[in-house]
Protein backbone atom coordinates (compact mmCIF):
# COMPACT_ATOMS: atom_id res chain seq x y z
CA UNK A 1 0.00 0.00 0.00
CA UNK A 2 3.12 2.76 0.73
CA UNK A 3 5.77 0.69 -1.89
CA UNK A 4 4.78 2.53 -4.63
CA UNK A 5 3.97 6.24 -5.66
CA UNK A 6 2.42 5.48 -8.89
CA UNK A 7 -0.60 3.76 -6.69
CA UNK A 8 -0.99 6.20 -3.84
CA UNK A 9 -0.99 9.14 -6.52
CA UNK A 10 -3.78 6.70 -8.31
CA UNK A 11 -5.62 6.91 -5.40
CA UNK A 12 -5.44 10.45 -4.74
CA UNK A 13 -6.82 11.12 -8.50
CA UNK A 14 -9.90 8.48 -7.55
CA UNK A 15 -10.58 10.86 -4.34
CA UNK A 16 -10.69 13.56 -6.50
CA UNK A 17 -12.50 12.24 -9.75
CA UNK A 18 -15.43 10.88 -6.84
CA UNK A 19 -15.67 14.77 -5.92
CA UNK A 20 -15.64 16.34 -9.60
CA UNK A 21 -18.06 13.22 -10.32
CA UNK A 22 -20.46 14.54 -7.55
CA UNK A 23 -20.18 18.35 -8.57
CA UNK A 24 -20.66 17.22 -12.48
CA UNK A 25 -23.56 14.38 -11.19
CA UNK A 26 -25.10 17.15 -9.42
CA UNK A 27 -25.00 19.95 -11.87
CA UNK A 28 -26.33 18.12 -14.67
CA UNK A 29 -29.31 16.99 -13.11
CA UNK A 30 -32.63 18.16 -14.81
CA UNK A 31 -35.21 21.07 -12.23
CA UNK A 32 -37.86 18.21 -12.58
CA UNK A 33 -35.84 15.41 -11.81
CA UNK A 34 -34.02 17.13 -8.57
CA UNK A 35 -34.18 18.03 -5.09
CA UNK A 36 -32.95 20.29 -2.82
CA UNK A 37 -32.09 19.87 1.11
CA UNK A 38 -30.68 22.58 3.54
CA UNK A 39 -28.61 21.95 6.76
CA UNK A 40 -29.12 24.71 9.35
CA UNK A 41 -28.06 24.95 13.22
CA UNK A 42 -31.40 25.76 15.31
CA UNK A 43 -29.01 27.74 17.11
CA UNK A 44 -28.62 30.47 14.45
CA UNK A 45 -31.69 29.17 12.12
CA UNK A 46 -33.65 32.44 13.03
CA UNK A 47 -30.61 34.95 12.44
CA UNK A 48 -30.54 33.34 8.55
CA UNK A 49 -34.25 33.63 7.85
CA UNK A 50 -35.75 36.06 10.18
CA UNK A 51 -35.95 39.00 7.82
CA UNK A 52 -35.73 37.64 4.61
CA UNK A 53 -38.29 37.86 1.67
CA UNK A 54 -39.52 34.46 0.77
CA UNK A 55 -37.94 34.78 -2.58
CA UNK A 56 -34.61 35.15 -1.36
CA UNK A 57 -35.26 32.24 0.74
CA UNK A 58 -35.83 30.10 -1.87
CA UNK A 59 -33.15 31.31 -4.05
CA UNK A 60 -30.52 31.10 -1.21
CA UNK A 61 -31.30 27.85 0.82
CA UNK A 62 -34.65 26.18 -0.65
CA UNK A 63 -38.19 26.85 -2.03
CA UNK A 64 -40.97 25.72 0.58
CA UNK A 65 -42.96 22.22 -0.51
CA UNK A 66 -46.16 24.25 -0.09
CA UNK A 67 -47.50 27.63 0.96
CA UNK A 68 -50.96 28.92 2.20
CA UNK A 69 -52.63 31.88 3.04
CA UNK A 70 -53.71 32.87 6.81
CA UNK A 71 -55.94 35.50 7.28
CA UNK A 72 -55.74 37.37 10.55
CA UNK A 73 -57.53 40.33 12.83
CA UNK A 74 -57.56 43.57 10.66
CA UNK A 75 -57.75 41.95 7.29
CA UNK A 76 -54.47 41.21 7.39
CA UNK A 77 -53.48 38.00 5.04
CA UNK A 78 -49.73 36.31 6.38
CA UNK A 79 -48.37 33.29 4.39
CA UNK A 80 -47.32 30.04 6.08
CA UNK A 81 -44.57 28.13 4.23
CA UNK A 82 -44.29 24.83 4.77
CA UNK A 83 -40.60 23.12 4.51
CA UNK A 84 -39.69 19.83 4.59
CA UNK A 85 -36.61 19.38 2.91
CA UNK A 86 -34.44 20.10 5.64
CA UNK A 87 -32.11 18.83 8.73
CA UNK A 88 -31.68 21.13 11.37
CA UNK A 89 -29.38 19.95 14.38
CA UNK A 90 -29.09 20.97 18.11
CA UNK A 91 -26.18 21.24 19.63
CA UNK A 92 -26.03 18.24 22.83
CA UNK A 93 -29.08 17.06 21.04
CA UNK A 94 -28.98 13.54 19.46
CA UNK A 95 -31.94 14.35 17.49
CA UNK A 96 -32.77 16.28 13.59
CA UNK A 97 -35.38 18.09 12.47
CA UNK A 98 -36.46 17.48 9.05
CA UNK A 99 -39.57 19.91 8.46
CA UNK A 100 -40.56 23.71 9.65
CA UNK A 101 -43.21 26.26 9.46
CA UNK A 102 -42.46 29.60 8.27
CA UNK A 103 -44.39 32.46 8.69
CA UNK A 104 -44.34 35.77 6.24
CA UNK A 105 -45.86 39.11 6.88
CA UNK A 106 -45.55 41.08 3.61
CA UNK A 107 -43.52 38.11 2.43
CA UNK A 108 -40.68 38.67 4.90
CA UNK A 109 -40.31 36.10 7.24
CA UNK A 110 -41.50 36.61 10.53
CA UNK A 111 -41.29 33.27 13.03
CA UNK A 112 -40.28 29.64 12.56
CA UNK A 113 -41.83 26.49 13.59
CA UNK A 114 -40.04 23.82 13.70
CA UNK A 115 -41.29 20.48 13.36
CA UNK A 116 -41.16 17.32 15.62
CA UNK A 117 -37.11 16.14 16.56
CA UNK A 118 -36.15 12.47 15.83
CA UNK A 119 -33.43 10.40 16.97
CA UNK A 120 -30.46 9.91 14.18
CA UNK A 121 -27.08 8.81 14.37
CA UNK A 122 -26.29 11.56 12.62
CA UNK A 123 -27.14 13.74 15.22
CA UNK A 124 -24.85 11.95 17.49
CA UNK A 125 -21.35 12.21 15.23
CA UNK A 126 -22.35 15.58 14.27
CA UNK A 127 -21.96 16.63 18.01
CA UNK A 128 -18.96 14.11 18.78
CA UNK A 129 -17.08 15.93 15.67
CA UNK A 130 -15.43 19.39 16.57
CA UNK A 131 -15.99 21.50 13.74
CA UNK A 132 -19.76 20.13 12.23
CA UNK A 133 -21.29 23.40 13.86
CA UNK A 134 -18.83 25.64 13.06
CA UNK A 135 -19.10 24.19 9.36
CA UNK A 136 -23.21 24.70 9.11
CA UNK A 137 -23.09 28.05 10.55
CA UNK A 138 -20.65 28.87 7.75
CA UNK A 139 -22.70 27.05 5.24
CA UNK A 140 -20.09 25.03 3.75
CA UNK A 141 -21.65 21.89 2.19
CA UNK A 142 -25.09 22.82 4.22
CA UNK A 143 -26.84 23.19 0.43
CA UNK A 144 -27.06 19.46 -1.61
CA UNK A 145 -28.76 18.50 -4.86
CA UNK A 146 -29.96 15.00 -5.39
CA UNK A 147 -32.20 12.88 -7.53
CA UNK A 148 -35.56 11.97 -6.81
CA UNK A 149 -35.38 9.11 -9.57
CA UNK A 150 -35.26 5.85 -8.03
CA UNK A 151 -35.13 3.39 -10.73
CA UNK A 152 -32.95 0.22 -9.74
CA UNK A 153 -29.56 0.23 -10.41
CA UNK A 154 -27.83 -1.67 -12.68
CA UNK A 155 -24.98 -4.36 -11.75
CA UNK A 156 -22.13 -2.29 -13.27
CA UNK A 157 -23.68 0.83 -11.46
CA UNK A 158 -24.28 -0.81 -8.26
CA UNK A 159 -20.49 -2.08 -8.77
CA UNK A 160 -19.30 1.72 -9.07
CA UNK A 161 -21.41 2.60 -6.75
CA UNK A 162 -19.67 0.39 -3.99
CA UNK A 163 -16.36 1.81 -5.34
CA UNK A 164 -17.76 5.34 -5.02
CA UNK A 165 -18.81 4.59 -1.49
CA UNK A 166 -15.44 3.19 -0.10
CA UNK A 167 -13.68 6.22 -1.84
CA UNK A 168 -16.26 8.95 -0.40
CA UNK A 169 -15.89 7.00 3.01
CA UNK A 170 -12.25 6.91 3.08
CA UNK A 171 -11.32 10.59 1.34
CA UNK A 172 -8.99 11.97 4.36
CA UNK A 173 -6.86 8.45 3.61
CA UNK A 174 -7.04 9.00 -0.57
CA UNK A 175 -6.25 12.38 -0.58
CA UNK A 176 -3.00 11.87 1.67
CA UNK A 177 -2.19 8.59 0.67
CA UNK A 178 0.97 9.99 -1.84
CA UNK A 179 1.81 11.95 1.43
CA UNK A 180 1.70 8.61 3.79
CA UNK A 181 4.15 7.07 0.96
CA UNK A 182 6.72 9.48 1.42
CA UNK A 183 6.61 9.37 5.28
CA UNK A 184 6.68 5.46 5.09
CA UNK A 185 9.81 5.62 2.86
CA UNK A 186 11.82 8.87 4.23
CA UNK A 187 10.42 8.98 7.90
CA UNK A 188 11.72 6.51 10.02
CA UNK A 189 9.85 5.21 12.50
CA UNK A 190 8.14 6.54 14.88
CA UNK A 191 8.12 9.74 12.85
CA UNK A 192 6.29 8.93 10.07
CA UNK A 193 3.90 7.04 12.69
CA UNK A 194 3.39 10.09 14.17
CA UNK A 195 3.08 12.61 11.43
CA UNK A 196 0.33 10.60 9.65
CA UNK A 197 -1.67 8.18 11.77
CA UNK A 198 -2.92 11.61 14.28
CA UNK A 199 -3.04 13.45 10.83
CA UNK A 200 -5.55 10.81 9.99
CA UNK A 201 -7.63 10.88 12.96
CA UNK A 202 -8.12 14.31 12.85
CA UNK A 203 -9.62 14.50 9.56
CA UNK A 204 -11.24 11.80 10.03
CA UNK A 205 -12.52 13.21 13.07
CA UNK A 206 -13.73 16.23 10.65
CA UNK A 207 -14.74 14.50 7.61
CA UNK A 208 -17.12 12.03 9.54
CA UNK A 209 -18.89 15.35 11.13
CA UNK A 210 -19.36 16.82 7.86
CA UNK A 211 -20.64 13.69 6.55
CA UNK A 212 -23.18 13.42 9.21
CA UNK A 213 -25.03 16.68 7.98
CA UNK A 214 -23.98 17.07 4.49
CA UNK A 215 -24.41 13.11 3.36
CA UNK A 216 -26.45 11.57 6.18
CA UNK A 217 -25.38 8.06 5.85
CA UNK A 218 -22.29 8.69 8.85
CA UNK A 219 -22.54 5.69 10.34
CA UNK A 220 -22.32 3.91 7.37
CA UNK A 221 -19.22 6.29 6.26
CA UNK A 222 -17.61 5.35 10.03
CA UNK A 223 -18.11 1.68 10.03
CA UNK A 224 -15.65 1.73 5.99
CA UNK A 225 -13.55 4.63 7.52
CA UNK A 226 -12.17 2.20 11.14
CA UNK A 227 -12.11 -0.77 8.90
CA UNK A 228 -9.94 1.03 6.38
CA UNK A 229 -8.10 2.73 8.90
CA UNK A 230 -7.26 -0.25 10.69
CA UNK A 231 -6.19 -2.25 7.30
CA UNK A 232 -4.01 1.36 6.64
CA UNK A 233 -1.93 1.86 10.07
CA UNK A 234 -1.47 -1.64 9.94
CA UNK A 235 -0.07 -1.20 6.38
CA UNK A 236 1.70 1.61 7.52
CA UNK A 237 3.40 -0.04 10.46
CA UNK A 238 5.03 -3.08 8.55
CA UNK A 239 6.07 -0.42 5.90
CA UNK A 240 7.79 1.35 8.38
CA UNK A 241 9.15 -1.29 10.05
CA UNK A 242 11.45 -2.78 6.90
CA UNK A 243 12.86 -6.39 6.87
CA UNK A 244 16.59 -5.91 7.24
CA UNK A 245 18.54 -6.85 4.06
CA UNK A 246 22.08 -8.29 4.26
CA UNK A 247 24.91 -6.03 3.02
CA UNK A 248 27.90 -7.51 1.35
CA UNK A 249 31.52 -5.88 2.63
CA UNK A 250 32.82 -3.88 -0.26
CA UNK A 251 36.42 -4.74 0.86
CA UNK A 252 35.88 -8.57 0.56
CA UNK A 253 39.76 -9.90 0.10
CA UNK A 254 39.35 -13.53 -2.04
CA UNK A 255 41.87 -14.56 0.14
CA UNK A 256 40.42 -15.31 4.06
CA UNK A 257 41.29 -17.73 7.04
CA UNK A 258 39.26 -20.49 5.82
CA UNK A 259 40.19 -20.39 2.48
CA UNK A 260 42.42 -23.89 2.51
CA UNK A 261 38.84 -25.34 3.46
CA UNK A 262 37.24 -23.71 0.87
CA UNK A 263 39.38 -25.43 -2.06
CA UNK A 264 38.13 -28.59 -0.93
CA UNK A 265 34.82 -27.95 -2.18
CA UNK A 266 33.52 -26.35 -5.54
CA UNK A 267 32.23 -22.62 -4.46
CA UNK A 268 29.34 -22.69 -6.85
CA UNK A 269 28.49 -25.58 -5.37
CA UNK A 270 28.88 -24.57 -2.06
CA UNK A 271 27.28 -21.24 -1.88
CA UNK A 272 24.15 -23.92 -3.69
CA UNK A 273 24.64 -25.62 -0.03
CA UNK A 274 24.02 -22.66 1.79
CA UNK A 275 20.87 -21.75 -0.27
CA UNK A 276 19.05 -24.84 0.64
CA UNK A 277 20.52 -24.35 4.44
CA UNK A 278 19.28 -20.97 4.96
CA UNK A 279 15.71 -22.26 3.85
CA UNK A 280 15.76 -24.73 6.50
CA UNK A 281 16.87 -21.72 8.79
CA UNK A 282 14.14 -19.74 7.56
CA UNK A 283 11.41 -22.14 8.56
CA UNK A 284 12.62 -22.08 12.12
CA UNK A 285 12.86 -18.29 12.06
CA UNK A 286 9.15 -18.46 10.72
CA UNK A 287 7.99 -20.52 12.73
CA UNK A 288 7.80 -17.97 15.47
CA UNK A 289 4.74 -16.79 14.17
CA UNK A 290 2.50 -19.31 15.61
CA UNK A 291 4.05 -18.15 18.99
CA UNK A 292 3.82 -14.73 17.87
CA UNK A 293 7.91 -13.75 19.58
CA UNK A 294 9.33 -13.30 16.05
CA UNK A 295 12.99 -12.20 16.73
CA UNK A 296 15.28 -10.00 14.94
CA UNK A 297 18.57 -11.82 16.85
CA UNK A 298 17.07 -15.51 14.34
CA UNK A 299 16.93 -13.29 11.31
CA UNK A 300 19.97 -11.30 11.99
CA UNK A 301 21.36 -15.09 12.43
CA UNK A 302 20.84 -16.11 8.85
CA UNK A 303 21.90 -12.69 7.87
CA UNK A 304 25.28 -12.76 8.83
CA UNK A 305 25.37 -16.78 7.19
CA UNK A 306 24.49 -14.82 3.67
CA UNK A 307 27.41 -12.11 4.50
CA UNK A 308 30.45 -14.48 5.76
CA UNK A 309 29.35 -16.59 2.59
CA UNK A 310 28.84 -13.23 0.66
CA UNK A 311 25.48 -14.97 -0.69
CA UNK A 312 23.97 -12.97 -3.81
CA UNK A 313 21.18 -10.94 -2.17
CA UNK A 314 18.51 -11.39 -4.92
CA UNK A 315 18.78 -15.35 -4.42
CA UNK A 316 19.24 -14.95 -0.83
CA UNK A 317 15.79 -13.18 -0.46
CA UNK A 318 14.69 -16.39 -2.37
CA UNK A 319 15.89 -18.74 -0.05
CA UNK A 320 15.11 -16.93 2.55
CA UNK A 321 10.96 -16.55 1.42
CA UNK A 322 11.00 -20.12 0.80
CA UNK A 323 11.37 -21.99 3.99
CA UNK A 324 11.53 -26.08 3.99
CA UNK A 325 10.93 -28.07 6.74
CA UNK A 326 12.92 -31.23 4.06
CA UNK A 327 16.84 -31.17 5.38
CA UNK A 328 18.59 -30.42 2.91
CA UNK A 329 21.49 -32.45 2.19
CA UNK A 330 25.23 -30.99 1.99
CA UNK A 331 27.24 -32.13 -1.11
CA UNK A 332 29.98 -32.29 0.89
CA UNK A 333 30.13 -34.05 4.51
CA UNK A 334 32.52 -31.38 6.30
CA UNK A 335 29.40 -29.25 6.13
CA UNK A 336 27.41 -31.47 7.52
CA UNK A 337 28.21 -30.77 11.07
CA UNK A 338 28.05 -27.32 10.41
CA UNK A 339 24.45 -27.25 9.14
CA UNK A 340 23.18 -29.37 12.49
CA UNK A 341 25.45 -26.88 14.85
CA UNK A 342 23.73 -23.85 12.73
CA UNK A 343 19.93 -25.50 13.44
CA UNK A 344 20.74 -26.17 17.40
CA UNK A 345 22.17 -22.56 17.39
CA UNK A 346 19.47 -20.30 15.62
CA UNK A 347 16.81 -22.16 17.90
CA UNK A 348 19.04 -20.64 20.81
CA UNK A 349 19.88 -17.72 20.15
CA UNK A 350 17.12 -15.75 21.37
CA UNK A 351 15.94 -16.68 25.39
CA UNK A 352 12.85 -18.14 24.21
CA UNK A 353 11.52 -20.05 21.45
CA UNK A 354 7.90 -22.66 21.14
CA UNK A 355 7.55 -25.81 20.68
CA UNK A 356 6.91 -25.62 17.25
CA UNK A 357 10.56 -23.92 16.18
CA UNK A 358 11.89 -26.95 18.39
CA UNK A 359 9.68 -29.72 16.59
CA UNK A 360 10.83 -27.99 13.27
CA UNK A 361 14.60 -28.34 14.46
CA UNK A 362 14.54 -31.78 15.59
CA UNK A 363 13.02 -32.83 12.54
CA UNK A 364 15.38 -31.13 10.12
CA UNK A 365 18.28 -32.60 12.30
CA UNK A 366 16.85 -36.11 12.29
CA UNK A 367 17.13 -35.58 8.59
CA UNK A 368 20.81 -34.90 9.36
CA UNK A 369 20.96 -38.29 10.73
CA UNK A 370 20.81 -37.22 14.35
CA UNK A 371 19.20 -39.41 16.60
CA UNK A 372 16.90 -37.88 19.38
CA UNK A 373 19.68 -38.59 22.07
CA UNK A 374 22.33 -37.09 20.28
CA UNK A 375 19.85 -34.00 19.69
CA UNK A 376 19.52 -33.44 23.20
CA UNK A 377 23.10 -33.41 23.68
CA UNK A 378 24.15 -30.99 21.01
CA UNK A 379 21.26 -28.30 22.18
CA UNK A 380 22.90 -29.12 25.66
CA UNK A 381 26.56 -28.44 24.16
CA UNK A 382 25.67 -25.10 21.95
CA UNK A 383 23.74 -23.63 24.73
CA UNK A 384 26.53 -23.46 27.35
CA UNK A 385 29.74 -23.67 25.22
CA UNK A 386 28.28 -20.54 22.40
CA UNK A 387 25.48 -18.86 24.76
CA UNK A 388 26.55 -19.78 28.34
CA UNK A 389 23.22 -20.19 29.07
CA UNK A 390 21.70 -23.45 31.21
CA UNK A 391 19.04 -24.99 28.55
CA UNK A 392 16.54 -24.90 31.50
CA UNK A 393 17.01 -21.12 31.58
CA UNK A 394 14.98 -20.84 28.03
CA UNK A 395 11.44 -19.62 27.99
CA UNK A 396 9.83 -22.64 25.72
CA UNK A 397 6.32 -21.65 24.58
CA UNK A 398 3.93 -24.18 24.26
CA UNK A 399 1.89 -24.20 20.84
CA UNK A 400 -0.82 -26.56 19.45
CA UNK A 401 -1.40 -26.69 16.39
CA UNK A 402 -5.52 -26.90 15.65
CA UNK A 403 -6.20 -28.78 12.59
CA UNK A 404 -9.60 -27.94 10.76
Amino acid sequence: MFKSYVLSIVGMLLGVGALVFIYIYRDKLEPENAKYNCVFNSATLESKIIGLKLDDVSEKYLAPASVKTVKKKGGKKDMLAHYEDVKIFTRGEKTVVREMDVTYQDSVATAITLGEPHATKDASIANFSPLAFTLIDAEIFTRSKETVNTEKAQKWQAVLLILWLIVMANLPFFLTWPLATWAAKKLDTPWGALLMIPLWLVLYWIYFGIASYAIGTAMLFVVLGIIWLLIAMRAFSKATHPVPEPTFSPTYQSGRSNTASRNTINPTRRQQDYYCHIQNLAMISAAASFAKNESETRYQFIVDIAMREELELERFKQAINSPTIKACQPSNPALRQEFIDNIAKILLCDTTFSTIQLGIAKTLTMGLGVSDDDFHDLVKRIASNVYHRELSSYNILEVEIKED
